[in-house]
């Protein structure tokens, strides 16, 4: 085999072990995030006692897929304690499922996660194959390469949450409606149609697969309907077909007596979408949200070479009549897709999104083969595939906190988003190992639904949101060597306050360290200040204890260095 057909061969192959060889890595690395536990609880309880009362926010597929490890390992089915059964929530009983196991959270937080990678796998290899159909080698290629080395990507197809079924099955039906509408055979519109039907039942924005097939169709074949109206018919059976493959799967997943649970989800999104909440951007909280919240999302954490890359690949179809099929299926799922997001005024960020990612993937290796046909394309291309790799290995093995060049870079992420587009309670491993190098006691703010205690940090809270795991209440002596106020991106923005952010007074502050990218540390030993601040945040707690501790350690610094 000649040198370079070898190499052609080889690289996809490199890619692909490259993207797993990342996520295994993020598997086992990344502490838990917020909404991992009640995740891996829900798939397990959905396959011993059926749909319960986790599934008003999410369809359950993608759980099930997770929880098939689990099966194996056959991990204990923790009780709430007698006489709260009904009192326990979805979160605190996911809690109670991780951390009061009989097996280590650990490993079945790990079993859960490959079967996030593997679906990434799966999709990464059926994005380079149909790229590839589409616009030839070329274009496979570096669509496959933009996925490999996306950091929305890595970040998310490595977690135990809902949000890559709809991204990974998404592209799959549109591959296949892409086949049948150049085709025209049956099969890949039931293929697409069986790809719809796991993408609707894995979140509620696979509905959007309908229409866009409908859409795509109709766009696809409407001068052929008005010049012959007959042959409507003969178009939409293949449509039908398709949306019956859809419902097919629904009513697997969801069986007749259970059916109504999917529709009552449905009609829990159409109304808890419309309604408002706080939302950070640039710095501030908007009670009511803000309009340009997700395109803000998309110009800011998405790679920069990625967003050109793929609107130049929308614009190389558009001038081939060929592949005008490929934009048909892509655009209308993406224009659909924007608009349902656009109108949600539940704006929480970039996982809401993720659907688009892998055909922006798959439009910017249609726009590296274009570039690729000329000396100097090929320069531009490369440049845009370093930019790319460099801005993924520099926020790695931190790629939720990715922020492109619009935002400042990482660096400035809090200044920018909240929640998961930078702190979802993933750094509580990074804060271990800073304490086993720094000892000292710790004052600890945290948002997520990791266990503190699960590390050994037995900490001072305020305004935590760990739920179940905070254990019994502790409290630091007055008198103490050194001590640390840790506190979470999300906490030190006052994300979903409405008021003034309790921790504003930090702002003026420089963090002696910052953790995973998300987690700030102050090293407030001798800050008297800092400590009568926080006296103050536990008295409107009702914490007198430790509002008097708070007081007592300011009175010693303020004694020490004779100053009030």
């Amino acid at each position: 085999m000649p040198a370079r057909a070898l190499l052609r061969r080889s690289v996809p192959l490199a890619l692909l072990a490259a993207f797993w060889l990342q996520g295994a890595y993020l598997v086992f690395r990344t502490g838990v995030t917020y909404d991992e536990p009640v995740h891996i609880a829900a798939g397990f309880r959905y396959w011993h006692d059926g749909l319960g009362f986790f599934t008003h926010q999410n369809p359950p597929l993608m759980d099930y897929l997770r929880a098939l490890p689990l099966l194996a390992l056959r991990p204990s089915s923790p009780q709430a304690p007698r006489g709260q059964e009904l009192f326990v929530s979805a979160d605190t009983y996911g809690q109670m499922f991780l951390f009061g196991n009989r097996l280590a959270p650990r490993l079945l937080l790990r079993s859960a996660r490959m079967m996030s990678l593997l679906l990434g796998l799966l999709l990464a290899v059926v994005l380079w194959r149909w790229t590839a159909s589409v616009a030839g080698e070329t274009a496979g290629t570096a669509a496959l390469f933009c996925f490999a080395f996306d950091p929305n990507m890595l970040a998310h197809c490595t977690l135990a949450t809902s949000d890559m079924g709809v991204p990974a099955f998404a592209l799959m039906s549109l591959a296949a409606w892409e086949r049948h509408l150049t085709l025209r055979t049956p099969g890949w519109a039931c293929a697409a149609g069986l790809a719809a039907g796991a993408a609707l039942t894995s979140k509620a924005t696979g509905l959007v697969l309908l229409p866009a097939m409908a859409a795509s169709l109709l766009w696809a074949r409407a001068a052929a309907w008005r010049a012959s109206p007959a042959s409507a018919k003969t178009d939409l059976i293949p449509l039908a077909w398709a949306w019956l493959s859809a419902a097919a799967v629904l009513l697997v997943v969801y069986p007749p007596a259970q059916l109504h649970r999917y529709l009552e989800m449905v009609r829990f999104h159409l109304v808890d979408l419309t309604r408002p909440i706080p939302t950070f951007l640039f710095g501030r909280v908007y009670p009511q949200g803000h309009p340009l919240y997700y395109p803000a999302v998309i110009l800011m954490k998405t790679p920069l070479p990625l967003l050109g890359l793929a609107g130049l690949g929308l614009l190389r179809l558009r001038a081939r009549p060929d592949r005008t099929h490929a934009l048909r299926a892509l655009f209308t799922f993406l224009v659909l897709l924007l608009i349902a997001v656009l109108r949600s005024q539940r704006q929480l960020g970039v996982r809401y999104l993720l659907p688009l990612y892998p055909a922006f993937c798959a439009l910017a290796g249609i726009g590296v083969a274009a570039l690729w046909e000329r000396p100097l394309g090929r320069r531009v291309a490369l440049a845009a595939a370093a930019c790319l790799l460099g801005g993924s290995l520099a926020v790695f093995p931190f790629p939720l906190t990715y922020f492109n060049a619009l935002a400042g870079l990482p660096s400035r992420g809090q200044q920018v988003l909240a929640d998961h587009n930078l702190d979802w309670g993933q750094a509580l491993p990074e804060l271990q190992a800073f304490l086993a190098r720094n000892p000292g006691g710790l004052i600890l703010s945290y948002f997520g639904k990791d266990c503190p205690e699960a590390y050994g940090l037995e900490a001072q809270h305020i305004f935590s949101t760990p739920g179940l795991c905070t254990g019994q209440p502790t409290l630091l002596p007055p008198d103490i060597g050194r001590e640390w106020l840790a506190i979470g991106a999300t906490k030190w923005q006052g994300a979903f306050e409405t008021g003034a952010p309790v921790f504003g007074w930090l702002r003026a502050r420089t963090p002696a360290a910052t953790l995973g990218r998300s987690l700030f540390v102050y090293d407030v030993t001798e800050d008297a200040d800092a400590h009568r601040q926080l006296a103050g945040m536990y008295e409107t707690l009702g914490n007198p204890a430790a509002a008097a501790r708070e007081r007592a350690r300011a009175g010693r610094i303020e004694a020490a260095h004779g100053t009030r």
